[in-house]
């Protein structure tokens, strides 16, 4: 009777175990990771002007790390659609907790050819 016990001791630790293990597992957050673009310096961002072509920016700064179509204007009445391109830099050490890169910002209206540059911000430089 002992041993039927302590067996079903063991299982039930055993459950449990892999219960916890499931919950920490769950709980690590995703974890992604950039290299970092070593091109942004301030002699690069002095080269920048509203209606550079998309290939220029290529250029200087390389390949974006992610791009997506957005809408603007919309709050003026004067409505378009532009493609933003992201470039991550490096990590925000302001935030303690939380991994956060500080990012660089192209916002490109549609042109004829070539899409141009309407407007930037930039986080950070190297």
């Amino acid at each position: 009777m002992c041993l039927r016990n302590s067996r079903s001791i063991m299982l039930l630790s055993l459950y449990c175990c892999l219960c916890c293990l499931l919950l920490l597992a769950c709980a690590v957050p995703y974890s992604y990771s950039y290299p970092g673009h070593k091109t942004f310096t301030h002699d690069n961002i002095e080269l920048l002007r509203v209606g550079m072509s998309s290939s220029e920016i290529l250029r200087i700064f390389g390949e974006p790390d992610e791009q997506y179509v957005s809408t603007f204007g919309a709050d003026v009445g004067e409505e378009w659609s532009g493609r933003v391109w992201i470039y991550f830099t490096k990590l925000d050490t302001r935030l303690q907790y939380a991994k956060r890169y500080q990012k660089n910002m192209f916002v490109f209206y549609p042109s004829e050819g070539d899409m141009k540059l309407n407007h930037w911000e930039i986080e950070a430089l190297k």
